[in-house]
């Protein structure tokens, strides 16, 4: 299984942000670096409980998120003697869902059982081998390689889903750093994801942060994201880069941590119409989980904030 931490609400607000950015943009290229398995059984936990069935609960009394793609792909996978789905969609059936034949595909992932799960959700899902390439490799390596055989019109048709974590491999899950270079010296998650988005690529890269005081505190996670922007010496239009985040409003008392304590999705080269979409999603969640508790009882409402540079941030407690 390629994402132990599939269906907790980072996945909710990351699949809630890649479906309906793909279905705006309609790129005619879909590669992902760590594609995890098509889909999994969907069973109840804390985490699965504050995240996708909190979610998919919310969304009968919220017309607008009740009209995403990402809800709709849920509803499809739910049995008709089930109120929920029977299986949580990982990212490559979501976008294959969504994009189907208008898109060719590369899938790349460092366990075969992950990739094995694509290809057959592929072929439930009418496409064709040559539609859908998996890659047993190194994804970030993989996708710089690739982009660097595209032209200019191919890189802008291309977009690329980016995930810091460093796949399941025998029983391991494997983290990589997403702000640093690697041992080796070669580019690290984050600073291939902003090369991809510098040649013209559109894409999303997922990060996520923990409680105030620790090494991937939210204000830690934007310093390094903002020192990595510098040091790469990339230069992005105001327009070009979006980031959402949610994250728990309230971090008085012990805090139970229902996946991560809150998480964001940089975006690069989106249509203004996509971002749009996007605030609005971001809203419509901090919305739906106003009145949810955590197992221990506590607040665990949401808050939304996004921004489109990291230069000047002063890293707002509050969001929207």
């Amino acid at each position: 299984m390629g994402n132990i931490h599939f269906a907790k609400i980072g996945d909710v607000w990351k699949h809630l942000i890649l479906a309906e950015a793909l279905d705006h943009e309609r790129p005619p290229r879909y590669w992902e670096s760590n594609a995890g398995s098509a889909l999994y059984p969907l069973t109840h936990s804390a985490e699965r409980d504050y995240g996708v069935f909190r979610f998919y609960d919310g969304v009968r009394v919220s017309h607008h998120l009740q009209r995403t793609c990402y809800t709709g792909i849920l509803a499809g996978l739910a049995f008709p003697a089930r109120d929920y789905p029977a299986f949580y969609p990982g990212s490559p059936y979501i976008a294959m869902s969504v994009l189907s034949r208008e898109a060719q595909y590369l899938f790349c992932d460092l366990d075969p059982e992950s990739l094995r799960t694509i290809e057959q959700a592929a072929s439930a899902l009418g496409l064709t081998p040559g539609d859908v390439e998996v890659r047993n490799s190194d994804g970030v390596a993989t996708l710089l390689e690739r982009a660097s055989l595209l032209d200019i019109e191919d890189r802008r048709q291309t977009f690329v889903h980016m995930d810091p974590c460093g796949g399941f491999v025998e029983g391991q899950y494997l983290l990589d750093d997403p702000y640093v270079s690697r041992s080796d010296g070669t580019p690290g998650p984050l600073e291939a994801f902003l090369s991809l988005g510098q040649l013209g690529l559109r894409g999303i890269f997922w990060y996520g942060f923990d409680s105030p005081g620790t090494p991937f505190a939210r204000d830690v996670v934007h310093n390094r994201i903002r020192t990595s922007l510098a040091n790469s010496g990339l230069k992005f239009a105001a327009e070009a880069l979006w980031c959402g985040e949610v994250f728990l409003s309230s971090t008085d008392g012990p805090i139970s941590d229902m996946g991560v304590m809150g998480c964001g999705v940089l975006c690069l080269n989106l249509k203004p119409r996509t971002v749009s979409t996007c605030e609005l999603l971001g809203e419509g969640l901090a919305d739906i989980y106003r009145d949810a508790l955590l197992p221990d009882g506590s607040s665990g409402a949401l808050s939304f904030s996004s921004f489109s540079s990291f230069s000047s941030l002063d890293f707002p407690a509050q969001g929207r």
